[in-house]
């Protein structure tokens, strides 16, 4: 199960992200090594992700597990196979 809508615009955006890690075309230092040392297999010393295949999700903490089941097989079909997940409480 897929949301359509959503899948294009991850597309887009993974597409956006490959190309900017291939033209290695970051402002930011951190984001230029942890790619490299990605592209090598490897951890960045200071910890951060390359930003090719990553995808954060925040959901309320009483969102129905088949509408996240949804979003997790959509961006993986985009090409978002590391997800971060995040639960905001309603407090």
């Amino acid at each position: 199960m897929k949301i359509d809508a959503l899948l294009e615009r991850l597309q887009a955006s993974a597409k956006a992200i490959q190309q900017q890690v291939l033209d290695n075309n970051f402002k930011d230092k951190s984001l230029k090594a942890a790619c490299e040392a990605a592209k090598e297999g490897k951890k960045s010393k200071d910890g951060t992700l390359c930003p090719e295949g990553v995808a954060i999700l925040q959901a309320d903490e009483g969102t129905d597990a088949r509408v996240i089941n949804k979003l997790v097989n959509t961006a993986k079909l985009a090409g978002f196979d590391n997800l971060l997940f995040a639960v905001k409480n309603k407090n």
